[in-house]
Formats: C-alpha cells, sequence, structure tokens
C-alpha cells in the first residue's frame, strides 16, 4: 500500500470504501482530521476521517482508496 494511503496528513481528501452504506458499499469521501490510530491488540490502522456534514468517522486503513493532497 502507498504510504500516503496508510498514513494521510490531517487535512488531505481522502476516498474510502464504506461497507455500512448500503448492502454492496459506496464509495464516500472525507477529510482526514487527525493522525492515524492504530489498534494495540491487531495493529490495523484507522483514519480519523470527518464527513462534509461534519460527521466524525474511523475508517480502517485498507478502505482507503484514494489520497488526495491538503
Amino acid at each position: 500500500m502507498d504510504e500516503d494511503w496508510e498514513h494521510p496528513a490531517a487535512g488531505a481528501v481522502v476516498a474510502y470504501f464504506d461497507l455500512n452504506r448500503y448492502p454492496v458499499g459506496a464509495v464516500r469521501r472525507g477529510v482526514a482530521s487527525g493522525t492515524v490510530i492504530v489498534d494495540p491488540g491487531t495493529d490495523e490502522q484507522w483514519i480519523p476521517v470527518r464527513s462534509a456534514d461534519g460527521t466524525g468517522d474511523l475508517v480502517p486503513a485498507v478502505l482507503i482508496i484514494d489520497v488526495e493532497p491538503d
């Protein structure tokens, strides 16, 4: 995986696959709002993302499909 996709800088626009949105999933966009969070038990990386409507979410880094620099 590209380093930018694993660690997008705060302010970067990210596109990610949202498995919770529809039964088959959907692509959503948001702004990375903080540093990567690593689950100490699984080493899975999570990206804090803020949506256009102002809601926040933690997105697994493996679901990030594109990163546009801030």
